[in-house]
């Protein structure tokens, strides 16, 4: 909470939405894709995952935030199974395709939830 002056001097506060509040289409994706991928969700820390993809972006190139992302999923799940790397890889870029870009519309994804 953030108390903020108003012009005639009076304090009010105000509520800092949380990350869920403030990236709603990225917390559903991230929903869609752990069902998809068979992963739990509640092991990805957003704001953390968000702020090294950006600094990857920023600090090395535009390039490097999705391979970073990718080795960094590699390196936590400490998997060496190519074949699950490869199917993971393809489900996600299929889901990715079909993701809508109004999140209004995901609950239409039904069939990559199952």
């Amino acid at each position: 909470m953030r108390a903020n002056l108003s012009s005639k001097g009076s304090a009010h506060v105000t509520h800092e939405p949380s990350f869920d509040e403030q990236h709603a289409n990225l917390v559903e994706w991230m929903q869609a894709l752990s069902a998809v991928l068979r992963v739990n969700v509640t092991l990805a820390d957003g704001p953390a995952l968000l702020a090294l993809s950006e600094v990857a972006a920023k600090s090395i190139a535009p390039g490097a935030a999705p391979l970073t992302m990718f080795l960094t999923g590699l390196a936590a799940a400490r998997g060496d199974d190519v074949t699950a790397t490869r199917d993971a890889v393809a489900k996600a870029t299929s889901l990715a395709r079909a993701w809508p870009s109004d999140h209004n519309e995901v609950d239409q994804l039904g069939e990559w939830l199952d």
